[in-house]
């Protein structure tokens, strides 16, 4: 008898299956949460934080507003983050929004 090699395609396709109904699941629920959204000055965080607050979350908003040398384009200014309370304040949620470096390590 020959030895079948396990099906990892349709493994993975059940994970991502599992994973879709797993984050619809807390979507649905983010009412209940304050979800963080790190880089809520703009782009994708300042996306996410208004998105979750449409449905019903309160939010946690953190952004660096300042340069990294190492980034060769611009960050969020806190004009950006400011502009993000305002939109999930709109929304008729809550936000505490702080400037800080998520990189940066205790002690």
């Amino acid at each position: 008898m020959r030895a079948r090699w396990p099906d990892w395609t349709s493994a993975a396709a059940s994970n991502r299956t599992d994973a879709t109904k797993e984050r619809r699941t807390w979507q649905a629920g983010s009412k209940a949460k304050s979800p963080s959204s790190p880089g809520a000055g703009r782009g994708q965080g300042r996306s996410h934080a208004i998105r979750l607050a449409a449905e019903g979350a309160d939010i946690i908003a953190v952004d660096i507003c300042a340069q990294i040398d190492t980034v060769p384009y611009p960050l969020s200014t806190p004009q950006d983050l400011a502009g993000t309370v305002s939109q999930v304040e709109a929304l008729d949620r809550r936000i505490v929004a702080r400037e800080a470096d998520v990189r940066d390590r205790p002690g």
